[in-house]
């Protein structure tokens, strides 16, 4: 085989594998995929109320998309209750203090900030540990919180992302 071909092999594989590699990145939520999910979830809610619910109780494109899923709790009363995940529908009526045991602060810390992360006027990221789809191991998530307006719901979803600083996710969400 010639050097020529040789060298034009070499830089095929390369650019195969290039390819390759983008495509697995690909399959990874955003900041902003979440934000504009979550925003478009809480406008959905707002407009239909309990019956919007619905969409987020099983898996859809709406409610489940890349590595990234949307869910629903309700704030009603002071405490967080789960009401909608498409995921995990298990979880439904669960208060999720009960839920997040994962830490890396307790289950009531975490859920009593998923409501004042909601309520925020842009809304708000708070970070916890919570398994990967289909895991059982635990990882660091930081979710996007928003309320719906005219409900007790808040929508959220998040990312699996080691290294996201909470100060950075909240800037994205405020511009």
């Amino acid at each position: 085989m010639s050097s020529r071909r040789i060298a034009t092999a070499t830089l095929a594989l390369f650019v195969l594998a290039g390819i390759g590699t983008a495509r697995a990145q690909q399959g990874h939520a955003t900041p902003e995929d979440v934000i504009r999910k979550v925003r478009q979830a809480a406008r959905d809610l707002a407009e239909k109320g309990e019956a919007g619910l619905a969409t987020f109780t099983r898996m859809n494109a709406t409610s489940v998309w890349e590595d990234s899923y949307t869910f629903v709790v309700s704030c009603q009363g002071g405490q967080a209750v789960t009401v909608a995940h498409p995921t995990r529908p298990e979880l439904k009526g669960q208060p999720v203090a009960e839920v997040l045991t994962f830490g890396p602060q307790p289950g009531e810390r975490i859920a009593a900030g998923f409501c004042a992360a909601g309520h925020q006027p842009h809304g708000g990221w708070v970070e916890y540990n919570f398994p990967k789809l289909g895991g059982a191991q635990p990882g660091r998530k930081v979710s996007y919180l928003l309320a719906a307006p005219g409900t007790p719901y808040v929508v959220g979803a998040g990312i699996y992302d080691p290294a996201a600083k909470i100060e950075d996710l909240d800037k994205l969400a405020g511009d």
